[in-house]
């Protein structure tokens, strides 16, 4: 949004026309429904199906303290920052590893729900940025939550790890819109 934004302000600063695209509410239904009938549609519930079903992947993670029944709705968070000479070594290993940054941040997260829980299969949904080319002039925050499902072996090497969720990765992401 912000690029196409500063986009249109400076076509507008330097004087050109510019285009403003909208949809009707009843154009974006007729696009959807077009998607549900479609075969990208069908080879993506397969897709989840053959990824999903079967098997609760709910995590059993071992908690602090005893739990009440009733949730109070009372969070806490830990705030903290990556120094930078940390960031610099992480970017290398996501460069030496041939994948980004956030794969290996991720695969940190879930190994770590992995070692916490000894579970070796589980899903962790992570927002994704959804704007495909039928959005790419609509200004707004755009995204979904994917669910990723994890698979780990204690046998497998960094690389092997890391290749593993490249791919879950990418598979989950093309198949975002189910």
């Amino acid at each position: 949004s912000c690029t196409l934004i500063t986009k249109q302000f400076m076509d507008l600063y330097e004087g050109k026309d510019i285009e403003i695209k909208s949809r009707t509410c009843q154009e974006c239904v007729e696009l959807q429904h077009s998607y549900f009938v479609s075969s990208e549609y069908e080879e993506g519930i397969k897709y989840w199906e053959s990824e999903l079903t079967g098997q609760d992947y709910g995590i059993a993670y071992p908690l602090d303290y005893q739990r009440t029944e009733k949730n109070a709705l009372r969070g806490n968070g830990i705030r903290d920052t990556v120094n930078h000479q940390t960031l610099v070594a992480l970017r290398k290993l996501a460069k030496d590893m041939k994948c980004t940054l956030y794969h290996v941040l991720y695969g940190t997260f879930a190994m770590l729900l992995y070692k916490a829980t000894k579970q070796k299969e589980f899903v962790i949904g992570t927002p994704i940025i959804t704007r495909g080319l039928d959005l790419a002039e609509t200004v707004g925050y755009l995204t979904n939550t994917v669910v990723i499902k994890n698979e780990i072996e204690d046998s497998w090497t960094l690389e092997k790890y890391l290749e593993e969720i490249k791919i879950r990765c990418a598979q989950s992401v093309a198949y975002n819109k189910i």
